[in-house]
């Protein structure tokens, strides 16, 4: 047993938009660190965040400010520091290896080179960069790139080829820090697959799951829940809850609110627009509300809520139809039916583990099957209950061996 003077190690979480109110980060950084405290409860836990008051307060963490990210920029000096002053950086993030962002597998390469204890822990890579982490902002140079494809028909496109150069150099940085890293565990196996191809089929990459599927459920009288929010989540009445963001659904919305609007019609259930990111979704659904024919039978939770309280919600819901990853994971938690529509591989990944269709992307999403999916589940909602409480078990089983996987590694601090 260590003494009073032994020096506690100390873990450091960062390289991932944490502190900006986006459910599924917000969820991942408490479970994170709840497992964490669970494997070395000697240690001290630092967190890079955007929100240090909040994390502080909330997690019982020490906080950094957020590295690797703008706006609002960050000082490379303290990031470096903060690297040096700790004994273990782990990276734990959403779609943290996708195409978006140098950044975070710099501060990876910045800890390895210091010799300290490294960890890529359940992040995902999904096909398509991801919008938290990727923090560009229009500006003269894609103005200009956008302006000359417009003069040319399409035929001149920079923007693309400046893509392209990002994804490559994306990747490259991946082989140079990836396989010196200490251990790396993704969340779902579409993440394992493409990191292989990028690495090469010998590369040492483990397979786990979202730790956000440890996430608690609260009673719903514990929440924060303004009291019209409460009244629509305790009526006994088919309540079907929504996460629409504009990239993956902005040209089907007159199709996906005329399907909206014969559900409510003749089955009577009532909407609920739960954001994923307050900041970005709520106003996109308000739009899609005032589209319906009947916009009172479609109830937005607005505000910043704690993601176990959004899981509580959740939990209210007869299905949850969503654009956005994050609250599929939390639907699957309570046992909840889902709906998966848009975004990317990862999401596909997901909701086929379930035993769900693939409803199409971006371009060919199909209203018609959504309509019909939401409808079976609906009426066989105790069947997939059967089939989820089956994966969310084997999904449990595999975060477990990569907790006895962390826990060897921080056996050594």
């Amino acid at each position: 047993m260590p003494d009073s003077t032994t020096k506690k190690p100390r873990i450091l979480l960062a390289g991932a938009p944490f502190g900006r109110n986006h459910i599924g980060e917000e969820a991942l950084v408490e479970c994170v660190v709840n497992l964490l405290r669970e494997l070395r409860p000697d240690a001290e836990i630092w967190v890079s965040t955007d929100d240090q008051a909040a994390t502080r307060k909330k997690l019982d963490v020490m906080t950094y400010p957020l590295f690797g990210f703008d706006p609002p920029g960050f000082d490379p000096v303290s990031m470096r520091q903060g690297i040096r002053d700790s004994d273990a950086f782990i990276w734990s993030s959403a779609t943290g290896l996708s195409a978006a962002s140098n950044v975070p597998l710099e501060l990876l390469q910045h800890a390895i080179d210091l010799g300290k204890t490294t960890a890529v822990f359940c992040t995902a890579m999904n096909d398509e960069p991801a919008p938290a982490l990727d923090e560009r902002r229009p500006n003269k140079q894609h103005i200009l790139f956008d302006l000359l494809k417009q003069l040319t028909f399409g035929r001149i496109d920079l923007g693309e080829a400046f893509e392209r150069k990002r994804i490559e150099a994306t990747h490259s940085t991946m082989k140079r820090t990836l396989p010196k890293t200490n251990l790396v565990i993704l969340r779902d196996a579409q993440s394992k697959a493409q990191l292989s191809q990028i690495l090469g089929e010998t590369a040492a990459i483990h397979l786990a799951s979202d730790p956000v599927i440890t996430l608690a459920c609260p009673d719903i009288d514990r929440c924060r829940f303004p009291d019209a929010t409460l009244r629509c989540l305790e009526r006994n009445q088919p309540k079907i809850g929504l996460c629409l963001s504009a990239d993956p659904v902005a040209k089907h919305m007159s199709a996906l609110q005329e399907r909206f609007g014969q559900l409510i019609s003749e089955r009577g259930v009532k909407l609920v627009g739960i954001p994923a990111n307050p900041l970005i979704d709520t106003a996109f659904l308000n739009e899609f509300r005032q589209g319906l024919t009947h916009p009172n039978e479609m109830h937005i939770i607005e505000g910043t809520y704690e993601p176990d309280e959004i899981n509580a919600a959740i939990s209210r819901m007869d299905v949850v139809v969503s654009s956005r990853l994050p609250l599929l994971t939390l639907a699957s938690i309570t046992l909840t039916p889902f709906v998966g529509i848009g975004g990317g591989a990862q999401v596909t990944e997901f909701t086929g583990q379930f035993g769900l269709p693939d409803l199409g992307n971006v371009e060919e999403l199909d209203v018609g099957q959504l309509s019909d999916e939401i409808l079976r589940l609906m009426d066989h909602r105790a069947a997939f209950r059967s089939t989820a409480k089956t994966i969310r078990l084997e999904m449990l089983n595999r975060l477990k061996e990569a907790k006895g996987q962390l826990k060897a590694l921080l056996s050594e601090l």
